[in-house]
């Protein structure tokens, strides 16, 4: 008998994806990924993933490092455009 091996089954709704992604966000303190391997921790088709950590960005959840990946807004590696995007959206 050979073992099974378990996947999490795919999120193919954007709003779905969010919320799991904004939990291990918030579970993983220091989280940093890239698209790429955002789409394959939560098993995401490509337009999904995007769509979602667009989404999480755009409403100051997360912002991008220098270098592109997602991290947890208020995290110092953000790039000063995804900083000072949270900083506005803070202040109004």
């Amino acid at each position: 008998m050979q073992p099974t091996t378990l996947t999490p089954a795919p999120f193919h709704e954007p709003c779905d994806a969010r919320v799991r992604i904004a939990l291990d966000y918030i579970e993983m303190p220091g989280l940093k990924l890239t698209l790429d391997q955002s789409r394959r921790l939560w098993n995401l088709p490509a337009d999904v993933c995007e769509t979602a950590l667009n989404d999480l960005v755009a409403s100051g959840f997360l912002g991008r490092s220098r270098d592109g990946a997602f991290l947890r807004a208020g995290t110092e590696a953000l790039s000063t455009r995804s900083a000072t995007a949270v900083r506005q959206r803070d202040v109004a």
